[in-house]
Protein backbone atom coordinates (compact mmCIF):
# COMPACT_ATOMS: atom_id res chain seq x y z
CA UNK A 1 0.00 0.00 0.00
CA UNK A 2 2.76 1.93 0.86
CA UNK A 3 4.36 2.07 -2.94
CA UNK A 4 1.07 2.63 -4.53
CA UNK A 5 -0.01 5.41 -1.92
CA UNK A 6 3.38 7.06 -3.11
CA UNK A 7 2.79 6.44 -6.90
CA UNK A 8 -0.46 8.47 -6.25
CA UNK A 9 -0.34 10.22 -3.76
CA UNK A 10 3.38 11.47 -3.69
CA UNK A 11 5.32 14.10 -4.86
CA UNK A 12 3.89 16.12 -7.75
CA UNK A 13 7.22 14.53 -9.73
CA UNK A 14 5.79 11.15 -8.88
CA UNK A 15 2.15 11.23 -9.79
CA UNK A 16 3.17 12.82 -13.31
CA UNK A 17 5.31 9.95 -13.88
CA UNK A 18 2.90 7.01 -12.94
CA UNK A 19 0.09 9.11 -14.75
CA UNK A 20 2.08 9.21 -17.75
CA UNK A 21 2.85 5.61 -17.38
CA UNK A 22 -1.23 4.94 -17.20
CA UNK A 23 -1.73 7.15 -20.45
CA UNK A 24 0.49 5.51 -22.45
CA UNK A 25 -0.30 2.51 -21.74
CA UNK A 26 -3.72 2.90 -22.76
CA UNK A 27 -2.37 5.37 -25.55
CA UNK A 28 -0.69 2.06 -26.80
CA UNK A 29 -3.89 -0.19 -26.56
CA UNK A 30 -3.26 -1.99 -23.35
CA UNK A 31 -4.98 -3.68 -20.80
CA UNK A 32 -3.38 -2.94 -17.40
CA UNK A 33 -3.76 -4.63 -14.53
CA UNK A 34 -2.12 -3.24 -11.13
CA UNK A 35 -1.67 -5.92 -8.52
CA UNK A 36 -0.92 -4.42 -5.27
CA UNK A 37 0.37 -6.95 -2.69
CA UNK A 38 -0.43 -5.83 1.03
CA UNK A 39 -0.85 -7.06 4.37
CA UNK A 40 -3.16 -4.44 5.31
CA UNK A 41 -6.52 -6.54 4.76
CA UNK A 42 -6.93 -4.64 1.36
CA UNK A 43 -9.17 -7.01 -0.72
CA UNK A 44 -10.87 -4.69 -3.39
CA UNK A 45 -10.87 -1.27 -4.59
CA UNK A 46 -13.58 -0.31 -1.69
CA UNK A 47 -11.46 -1.49 1.13
CA UNK A 48 -8.71 1.70 -0.08
CA UNK A 49 -10.86 4.33 1.15
CA UNK A 50 -10.82 2.55 4.73
CA UNK A 51 -7.16 2.76 4.73
CA UNK A 52 -5.10 4.37 7.49
CA UNK A 53 -1.76 5.68 5.97
CA UNK A 54 0.89 4.86 9.26
CA UNK A 55 3.04 7.33 7.65
CA UNK A 56 0.48 10.39 8.77
CA UNK A 57 1.65 9.82 11.94
CA UNK A 58 4.72 11.78 11.22
CA UNK A 59 3.82 13.44 7.70
CA UNK A 60 0.67 15.10 8.40
CA UNK A 61 0.49 15.73 4.33
CA UNK A 62 0.74 11.96 3.38
CA UNK A 63 -2.19 10.47 1.79
CA UNK A 64 -4.75 8.80 3.37
CA UNK A 65 -7.32 6.19 1.97
CA UNK A 66 -10.03 8.52 1.11
CA UNK A 67 -8.37 10.42 -0.96
CA UNK A 68 -6.07 7.69 -2.58
CA UNK A 69 -9.40 5.58 -2.78
CA UNK A 70 -10.61 8.53 -5.08
CA UNK A 71 -7.49 9.03 -7.24
CA UNK A 72 -7.52 5.10 -7.76
CA UNK A 73 -11.46 5.54 -8.80
CA UNK A 74 -10.42 8.09 -11.27
CA UNK A 75 -7.39 6.69 -12.69
CA UNK A 76 -9.12 3.49 -13.82
CA UNK A 77 -12.24 5.62 -15.24
CA UNK A 78 -9.52 7.94 -17.31
CA UNK A 79 -7.34 5.38 -18.06
CA UNK A 80 -8.55 1.67 -18.29
CA UNK A 81 -6.75 0.88 -15.83
CA UNK A 82 -7.60 -1.87 -13.17
CA UNK A 83 -6.91 -2.20 -9.30
CA UNK A 84 -6.21 -5.27 -8.28
CA UNK A 85 -5.28 -6.66 -4.28
CA UNK A 86 -3.96 -9.41 -2.96
CA UNK A 87 -1.63 -11.33 -0.19
CA UNK A 88 2.10 -11.35 -1.25
CA UNK A 89 1.66 -15.44 -1.16
CA UNK A 90 -1.40 -15.15 -3.44
CA UNK A 91 0.19 -12.67 -6.53
CA UNK A 92 1.71 -15.46 -8.96
CA UNK A 93 -1.57 -17.45 -8.88
CA UNK A 94 -3.60 -14.28 -9.71
CA UNK A 95 -0.77 -13.42 -12.45
CA UNK A 96 -0.89 -16.51 -13.74
CA UNK A 97 -4.94 -16.61 -13.61
CA UNK A 98 -4.88 -12.69 -15.47
CA UNK A 99 -2.79 -14.01 -18.08
CA UNK A 100 -4.80 -17.44 -19.27
CA UNK A 101 -8.13 -15.21 -18.94
CA UNK A 102 -8.84 -17.09 -16.45
CA UNK A 103 -9.24 -13.63 -13.31
CA UNK A 104 -13.27 -12.71 -13.10
CA UNK A 105 -11.98 -8.79 -14.05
Amino acid sequence: MQEIAGNIGGTAKEHARFRNELILAKDNGCKLYILVENRDGIKALNDVALWKNPRARDNPKAIQGPRLFKAMCTMQERYGVTFLFCKPEDAAEIITMILEGRYGV
